[in-house]
């Protein structure tokens, strides 16, 4: 079963990676990565959404955002990758078409996957709408590491996963403490008036 998945790794790995190849690609892809210009679009685009429907706890929602990937990229750097140890295809494949080099560090899961549905998750759940933007330019990120040569796709897949969970983990939590607040200042306000009649 393992060699059965590995093998459909493997071709979905070269599809991308050579079935793919032209010089504009060749271009595209490591700009789309390297210089960040997913991260600005993620920026731009939560930030619209938010000043379009006036939403007032915009800085909240980013810091939720933010510290969604923080936690997300050390989980993934610090304690995936190190405990499944998996050398990324450029290391270890004949003929892999490699863009801007291949880094040293592990493979599985993907860290630019993970951080960035990681953010994409936290905006679609805020801002549904924004899914219609935001997905495509996340499938792009994420086709990217493979065609560059840096990754499986099942790296890229699990680092989705990962993102998405931890996008979602940080709202959840966001919601809980903000209604912990709520009930913690409405009894403020209910003693103080106690105090008060007293």
């Amino acid at each position: 079963m393992t060699d059965f998945i590995y093998e459909i790794d493997l071709k979905l790995f070269f599809l991308v990676n050579h079935g793919m190849k032209s010089p504009f690609l060749d271009w595209f892809m490591p700009m789309y990565t390297k210089y960040d210009i997913y991260k600005k679009i993620l920026l731009t685009i939560f930030i619209a959404f938010a000043l379009w429907w006036g939403r007032k706890k915009v800085l909240w929602e980013i810091a939720t955002a933010a510290t969604s990937v923080i936690f997300c990229d050390i989980i993934c750097s610090q304690i995936l990758k190190k405990g499944i140890a998996r050398i990324r295809p450029c290391h270890v494949l004949d003929s892999v078409h490699v863009i801007d080099g291949c880094s040293s560090s592990f493979s599985m899961p993907s860290n630019h996957a993970a951080n960035t549905f990681s953010a994409i998750t936290v905006i679609c759940l805020l801002y549904p709408k924004a899914t219609f933007f935001l997905l495509p330019a996340g499938l792009v990120l994420a086709i990217s590491r493979v065609y560059m040569g840096a990754h499986y796709p099942s790296d890229v897949l699990a680092g989705m996963m990962i993102g998405m969970v931890c996008g979602g983990t940080a709202l959840y939590l966001k919601g809980f403490f903000e209604k912990r607040w709520r009930a913690s200042k409405i009894e403020g306000k209910s003693n103080k008036k106690n105090i008060d009649k007293e």
